[in-house]
This record gives C-alpha cells, sequence and structure tokens, in this order.
C-alpha cells in the first residue's frame, strides 16, 4: 500500500505542489511580515483591505478555474482538444473581463470610501492587477487539468515572489503603501507573461486551432453554481476584513488583519492537497474508477496539518506572534487559538465542496451561500471587538463543515 501511494499521481503531485506552495506561503508570509513591520498597525489594516478587495474582484475567475480544470483533465491529454478549448475561452475571457473591469474602474470612488483609502489610485492599481490575476488563474488552471504540476507552481511561485521583493524594494525606497500595492500588479505581470509564453508555445507545437463547434452551454451550466462557489467561499475567507476595516478602529483593524493572516497559513498548508484532489478525482470519474481512497487520503492529510497548526497556536501564541509581526502585535495573543479554530473548519469545509464539484454535485453549493449570507449578516450585528467577529465567524464555519459532512455521509451511504 505504502509503494502504491509513493509511485501514485496523487502523491507525486501533491509533492511537487506542496514544494511550489511551501515557496509561495513563505514569500506571501515574508511579505505580510515586512509590511506589517514597515508599515503599521494603521497602513497595514489598508493594505489588507485591499488585497481583500482583489479576493472579490477575482471570483469570476475561480468559478472559471473549477471548469476549466475539469474539462481540461476529462480531455484525458488530447492537446489538440484542449489547446484549441484554450485559444476559443481565452478570446471571449478578455472581452467579458474588460467590460466588467472598465465599469469597475468608475466605481474606485466608492471602494476608496469603503476603505478609507487614502487616494483612489491605490484601488486603480488593485483593480487593473485583478484584471490580469484573472489571465493567470486560467493559465494555472490549464496546467493544474493537464497534471503539468511543476508548471503550475512555477507561475505561483513567480508572482508572490516577485510581489514580496517588489514590494520591499519600493516601500524601503519611501513609497510606503503606494508601494506595496503596485507590486500586486508587477508580480502579476510577470505571472502572466510567464505562464502565457509556456502555454502558447504548446499551443504552437501542437498546431492548434481554434474549434468552432466548442459546446458552450455545458461550459456555462457548470461555470453558474462555481460561481456561486468561489462569491460565497471568497464572502466567507475575506469579508471580515474588509468589514473589521469599516467597523473599527484603525489600529484594530490592523491587529485583525495579522491575526487573519496567521490563521490563513493553515489554509494556505492544505491548498496543495485539494489543487492535486480535483483533477485526480474528477478523472477517475470520468474513467468510471474508484475515487474515493483520493479523497480519503487527502482529507487525513488536511486533517493532520490543521491539527497541528491548531495545537501550536494555542499552546505558543505569542512566540508565533512575535515572528510573524514583532511585539507591537503581541496584544492579538489571546484571539489566536480562536483563529485557528475558524480555518480549522474552513479548510475542511474547502476540501469537501472541492471534491464535491469534482465529482459533480455542484447543488451542495447552497450550504455555501447561507453560510457567507448568515456571516454577513453576522458581522453587521456583532462588529463592537476583533472577539465578536471572531466569535460570528466560528459559529458559521462550524456549522457549514457539519453540513457538508453530513450530506458526504448520505451521499457514501447511497452508493452501499
Amino acid at each position: 500500500m505504502i509503494k502504491n501511494i509513493l509511485v501514485s499521481k496523487f502523491f507525486r503531485g501533491s509533492l511537487i505542489v506542496m514544494l511550489g506552495s511551501v515557496l509561495v506561503n513563505i514569500s506571501n508570509y515574508l511579505y505580510h511580515l515586512f509590511m506589517g513591520r514597515l508599515l503599521g498597525p494603521v497602513d497595514y489594516g489598508l493594505l489588507s483591505s485591499l488585497i481583500a478587495l482583489t479576493y472579490f474582484l477575482g471570483v469570476p475567475a475561480g468559478a472559471m478555474n473549477l471548469q476549466i480544470v475539469k474539462y481540461v483533465s476529462q480531455e484525458k491529454g488530447d492537446k489538440n482538444k484542449i489547446f484549441s478549448f484554450y485559444l476559443w475561452f481565452i478570446k471571449k475571457l478578455f472581452i467579458v473581463s474588460l467590460v466588467i473591469f472598465t465599469l469597475l474602474l468608475v466605481a474606485t470612488p466608492w471602494f476608496s470610501g469603503v476603505l478609507k483609502a487614502t487616494t483612489p489610485w491605490l484601488a486603480i492599481i488593485v483593480i487593473i492587477s485583478s484584471f490580469l490575476s484573472i489571465f493567470v488563474s486560467f493559465n494555472q488552471s490549464v496546467f493544474q487539468g493537464l497534471f503539468q504540476f511543476s508548471w503550475f507552481s512555477l507561475t505561483g511561485v513567480s508572482q508572490y515572489g516577485s510581489k514580496l521583493l517588489v514590494g520591499v524594494i519600493l516601500v524601503l525606497l519611501g513609497t510606503r503603501i503606494f508601494g506595496a500595492v503596485f507590486s500586486l500588479f508587477i508580480s502579476a505581470l510577470i505571472a502572466l507573461l510567464l505562464s502565457s509564453l509556456i502555454l502558447l508555445n504548446e499551443a504552437k507545437k501542437a498546431k492548434v486551432r481554434i474549434n468552432r463547434s466548442i459546446r458552450s452551454k455545458r461550459i456555462i451550466s457548470y461555470i453558474v453554481p462555481a460561481l456561486l462557489f468561489n462569491l460565497s467561499f471568497t464572502s466567507l475567507y475575506s469579508v471580515d476584513i474588509i468589514l473589521a476595516r469599516y467597523f473599527l478602529p484603525a489600529i484594530e483593524s490592523g491587529y485583525y488583519s495579522a491575526l487573519s493572516v496567521m490563521g490563513k497559513s493553515m489554509f494556505f498548508a492544505i491548498t496543495p492537497f485539494a489543487s492535486v484532489m480535483f483533477p485526480l478525482v474528477s478523472r477517475k470519474q470520468a474513467e468510471k474508477k474508484n475515487y474515493r481512497n483520493v479523497f480519503v487520503f487527502s482529507f487525513v492529510a488536511v486533517l493532520a496539518v490543521c491539527v497541528a497548526i491548531v495545537i501550536a497556536y494555542t499552546l505558543t501564541p505569542e512566540f508565533f506572534i512575535n515572528i510573524f509581526y514583532g511585539v507591537k502585535y503581541l496584544p492579538i495573543g489571546q484571539y489566536l487559538s480562536i483563529f485557528a479554530y475558524i480555518f480549522l473548519f474552513f479548510s475542511l469545509a474547502h476540501l469537501l465542496m472541492n471534491y464535491f464539484f469534482s465529482i459533480n454535485k455542484t447543488k451542495v453549493v447552497a450550504f455555501y451561500v447561507i453560510a457567507a449570507v448568515a456571516q454577513a449578516i453576522g458581522f453587521f450585528i456583532m462588529h463592537d471587538s476583533i472577539i465578536q467577529f471572531a466569535q460570528v465567524s466560528l459559529f458559521v464555519v462550524f456549522f457549514l463543515f457539519v453540513a457538508l459532512s453530513l450530506q458526504y455521509l448520505a451521499n457514501e451511504k447511497k452508493k452501499l
């Protein structure tokens, strides 16, 4: 059994993505570490809320990515079909994205007001960066569906590594929050150029032409629930940072952002398992093979990682806070354990949801939608302190995990 695991696509793919994810997470961690220390809690709170805005702007890309991975992985390596689809889709994507982001640029004064930004240029840079990142995500999804996990990881490393390097240099040169935000644009541009050159070179080798007969209804029918999933996921993942910026004093919103980043380190640690599990389960289902063991292995691995981080954060919160952000942020130590539990249940729920989408069980997206709405309502009712924000999130993600777990058990019972 151990030998089979070691030579499996899941193990090798997970190892590659894990290594890439480690480099990405280290780069992202160092970026937040330097920004938190160099900018201070007030400006760091603004930066975190602007980054949270990019998550919402990337919702359409997230919905698209699930369909891309599924479509490409089920074509079983037929590069003519895959790259025909790639060229067809990217043209459609460019037109739709350009229209949407032009409208968003018009709305930058409103975004700036909500986030209490010092200048609308910060929101403009974030919107343009998100436009580029949509195409980076699209290219990464193609790599993922092709099981080209090396290119998938390299793209992520190039983006986050350049964000760290450019961001630190610009902030040290005295540009402060502007330089920190401008690094988002530069890093997205670098990752887009790299990934596009690789894929277009592959398409050129295959001598692919655009297939006009691609059935768009098949794609749209899957993207709609995927859009709901990603909108709900993004809301659960980042609306708290935006609303904390709006409701809490500036320094407390900075503290909250630091807690959120530390909690998300757990989620970053488990993403390789979900990234590899999705295309493998999707391929096995298309080939009518047993895919249950892939999910079980993924779930056990994710649970082990999450529990280890929860224990570490609970037993020695000050130690990790000092490593991440320094003594200025030590007051948040009393809240770190609750954030660890929030992202424990959130990570497990995210893995379950990816599993359901990989086997076309998309109706369960209703659980995510309900959770996102409940969380947002909860924040408008309870928003006077960091602990109230945390209590709302913990309550919501715990019941989301329970609901998805019960749905999984019900599906397994039907198979017996």
